[in-house]
């Protein structure tokens, strides 16, 4: 083959890419794409015309090819975030061709959710016995005191590590705040927030709504609290009050939910905390199954 014949052969690298329709339904749940052949999961398949490129066309549409549209409606097509058959590990997506709250677990996973179930449950107790004393909410949010401090400190000790787990599970070694910003887009944490089930009638708590890229410790105000009294605890013994320590325990809450799924709540979990609000996943940014075999395999996250 010539080097002119190399450079007009079409380009046969596929591309992925998934239709919808206007309620974020799918249609076909995958395209397997190169410039001459378009596959989808359904085994439906298209044939490039003449001089036609079908990856410019699914890019670039509509039209679509007709096989994307139902009794003629046009459908949204966008490009897969990541390869289907492939998930990262510890960052949550729903998965489209099987139930939607999966993830292949390892075992190392599984030993994980158990204990960090453990250690939440034994948080969840420690701030019911202060809700019996204190009620959250009001002036009461800036109450401190040894046993609110202490659970500061339990609870975002608890958050550091599930920074590092999922950093770590992707191949990322990193200790400072400015490596564990790194997980604040990819897990969605700034669309989650948590409301105190016992007590409805307050505000949900959105502990990384404020975090910055440019100041990750102080933009986490109840972080921020939790290192200043980690660093001199009796000058600082004021930082350590209500509020923030209710944010740490939800942060934990989310980290949890952002790396597994909602599944990951026993029912007396739930009972003290409720999930608010969380992300809406784009069909191109979800999991899905490898088109011909249907299996998974784990693949790191570009941190």
């Amino acid at each position: 083959m010539t080097d002119d014949q190399q450079a007009s052969s079409p380009d046969e690298t596929p591309r992925y890419f998934v239709a919808y329709g206007p309620q974020l339904e799918v249609i076909a749940p995958c395209w397997m794409v190169t410039s001459t052949r378009a596959i989808s999961s359904l085994k439906q398949e298209i044939t490039a015309a003449p001089s036609e490129n079908l990856v410019e066309r699914f890019l670039n549409g509509p039209p679509y090819p007709s096989e994307l549209t139902t009794e003629g409606v046009e459908r949204e097509v966008r490009e897969l975030l990541f390869p289907p058959g492939y998930y990262h590990s510890r960052i949550y997506r729903q998965n489209h061709g099987g139930p939607s709250y999966w993830i292949p677990r390892s075992q190392s996973d599984q030993e994980f959710i158990a204990r960090a179930r453990d250690h939440l449950s034994a948080i969840l107790g420690q701030l019911s016995e202060i809700f019996r004393v204190i009620e959250p909410g009001g002036s009461n949010a800036n109450v401190y005191g040894p046993a609110i401090m202490n659970l500061l400190i339990v609870c975002c000790t608890e958050v550091e590590a599930q920074w590092k787990s999922v950093l770590r599970a992707n191949e990322y070694e990193g200790s400072s705040t400015k490596d564990y910003f790194k997980t604040c887009d990819v897990l969605k944490l700034k669309e989650y927030s948590v409301r105190l089930a016992p007590y409805p009638w307050l505000d949900p708590v959105r502990p990384f709504a404020d975090w910055v890229k440019d100041n990750p410790t102080k933009s986490l105000l109840w972080y921020q609290a939790y290192n200043e009294v980690k660093h001199d605890r009796y000058k600082n013994y004021d930082k350590a009050t209500l509020s923030h320590c209710i944010s740490a325990v939800s942060a934990i809450a989310i980290l949890l939910e952002a790396q597994f799924d909602p599944r990951v709540f026993t029912y007396d979990h739930e009972r003290m905390l409720s999930m608010e609000s969380r992300p809406r996943f784009a069909p191109e940014d979800m999991y899905y199954p490898d088109l011909q075999t249907g299996q998974w395999t784990p693949a790191k996250f570009a941190f």
